[in-house]
């Protein structure tokens, strides 16, 4: 009887130090322990303020990946040449992780980690003082089965006992606690997007343990680093601040403002001053409602924007890629991003605050070949963020077939800024093998990459990895407050697919003097490409 009350006892859930604690024997489910509160208030503060997307920080983004290591050995697969080989790489593993003998061997970076209490296969180490803003892993195994052994820790500031400890199963269903769970988690049983801000004040550590042979493992880890390392430390107990998160990240649309709008008739080559405003203001949406069968014609309206005193317009595009409609209208909306469908009427939204300290002028110019009428609407606050900020301002870029080597740019800015997302449509076909035509979607292969002031910080694992998705965006349609994907065809003939991601609530981008960003097109293969055009938005 003792022994019945003893093993109740110990295999009971309890709450010791600040970590819930459970499924502790073995053999059995793996353990898990989940601090009661992983974030600081800093830290979640960045995931409640949607009005702060225009305010420079002086965070310094930074990825770790498994990014192809170049080791220069056979590959399997001529998909995987050209540093493509972008799965089974990491940092290092504990002496108790064993590697299975994959068909894909795994690269380890070092021979044993500097760390020994780490236990497992290391994703990413990163040190200084920060917060998680963003963790992406898929493996090809879990496409179509439900992740088995895997286990996942976040090991911070040396402790040797982890702060997270969870079944990976759990983390992509949601099912291993609140911070899992959307909008925090995708909710997918294929692909984890997680966004919850783990604090660190000296060292954060993301490994993954109980390795299959024929999973393939594919991942990337972002953190925010202080300029100047100092002590964080993770709350003692649930955060206020995560319902305030929560609130915000599961609303339908950000706060609204006071409504100006008008019907415009738009004549042919005449520009149209649809408003000027005066400041200091926020315009914290935008919207255009027209009819369904007029969206082509959207793409014949050219926007201008000035802020304030510029000479220049910050924003000049056509007034279809403002709001990503390429080749379709988005179907799912974000945040950030919204459509919908109102009897014979669309109405399309951008809702990232625009604040101004004089002046907004908005001038529309039809280049068609008929005029018509179009609905523009903008909601308006009268304040502007107390702290630095910038205006919002677009960058534009395409590139056809026949391509140059390389990459498509998405941004190319010098000076102070910040990156809040990145909408793109990507059209292409398939690669030769063997003279045989690959995967309609084999131009997704390219890799994403940003140099933040000078330095290579962002080394990506694939297209669709980068809108956080997975393989060739088999999830179909879908949203969160990060990332959105529509329009997908993917027969031989055409092959397509629109999405965008948003670096907003914790996942911004700030640079000091530069940045450039970058799709790789295909796998080092620009001959895939028929065409890719994107729109950057930026605070300047």
């Amino acid at each position: 009887m003792k022994r019945q009350v003893l093993l109740a006892v110990i295999t009971a859930v309890v709450v010791i130090g600040g970590y819930h604690l459970g499924q502790l024997l073995s053999p059995g489910p793996p353990a898990t322990a989940i601090a009661v509160e992983p974030a600081d208030e800093q830290a979640l503060a960045t995931m409640t303020d949607w009005s702060a997307l225009p305010v420079f920080t002086e965070g310094i983004y930074q990825q770790q990946s498994s990014k192809d290591r170049a080791t220069g050995k056979p590959v399997m697969q001529p998909l995987w040449e050209n540093g493509n080989r972008d799965m089974n790489n990491f940092l290092c593993a504990s002496k108790d992780a064993k590697a299975p003998k994959s068909r894909v061997p795994f690269v380890l970076d070092l021979d044993s980690c500097p760390e020994a209490y780490v236990r497992g296969f290391v994703m990413a180490r990163f040190e200084g003082s920060g917060r998680l803003s963003r963790v992406w892993l898929t493996a090809a195994s879990i496409r179509r089965n439900a992740a088995d052994r895997e286990l996942l820790r976040i090991y911070v500031d040396d402790e040797d006992k982890p702060l997270i400890q969870v079944p990976l199963s759990k983390m992509l269903d949601g099912s291993g606690g609140e911070i899992f769970r959307p909008p925090f988690g995708a909710g997918s049983g294929r692909r984890l997007a997680w966004y919850y801000p783990v604090v660190f004040g000296s060292k954060l550590i993301i490994t993954l343990d109980r390795l299959g042979a024929r999973d393939l493992y594919y991942y990337q880890a972002d953190v925010v680093l202080d300029p100047t390392p100092r002590p964080r430390r993770a709350s003692s107990k649930r955060s206020p601040a995560r319902d305030s998160a929560l609130k915000l990240l599961g609303a339908k649309a950000p706060p609204g403002g006071t409504p100006r709008s008008k019907r415009l008739l738009l004549p042919v080559g005449e520009p149209v001053t649809a408003f000027e405003l005066t400041g200091p203001a926020t315009i914290v949406s935008a919207a255009v409602r027209l009819g369904r069968d007029q969206l082509t014609e959207l793409g014949q309206v050219d926007l201008t924007v000035t802020w304030d005193d510029q000479k220049l317009p910050a924003i000049a595009l056509p007034l279809s890629d403002l709001f990503a409609v390429f080749e379709a209208a988005p179907m799912a909306s974000s945040l950030a991003l919204a459509s919908r469908f109102e009897g014979d009427d669309l109405e399309l939204s951008l809702r990232l605050p625009m604040p101004f300290a004089k002046r907004a002028k908005w001038v529309l110019t039809n280049k068609g070949d008929d005029s018509f009428h179009l609905g523009l609407a903008l909601q308006v606050t009268g304040s502007v963020p107390s702290r630095p900020w910038g205006h919002l301002r677009t960058q534009r870029f395409e590139t056809h077939a026949p391509a140059p080597p390389g990459a498509h740019t998405i941004a190319e800015v010098s000076g102070r800024g910040r990156l809040v997302g990145t909408c793109m449509l990507m059209q292409g076909h398939g690669l030769r093998m063997k003279g045989m035509r690959g995967h309609p979607m084999n131009f997704l292969e390219g890799d994403e990459r940003a140099t933040i002031d000078g330095k290579l910080s962002i080394a990506g694992t694939g297209t669709e990895d980068y809108f956080n998705s997975s393989f060739y965006f088999e999830a179909n349609v879908s949203a969160t407050p990060f990332a959105q994907v529509w329009g997908i065809v993917d027969n031989p003939r055409k092959a397509e697919v629109s999405a965008c991601r948003w670096h907003v609530l914790g996942d911004a981008i700030d640079f000091r003097s530069s940045l450039h960003l970058e799709m790789e097109i295909g796998p080092n293969a620009p001959e895939v490409l028929d065409n890719y055009r994107s729109v950057a938005f930026l605070y300047r």
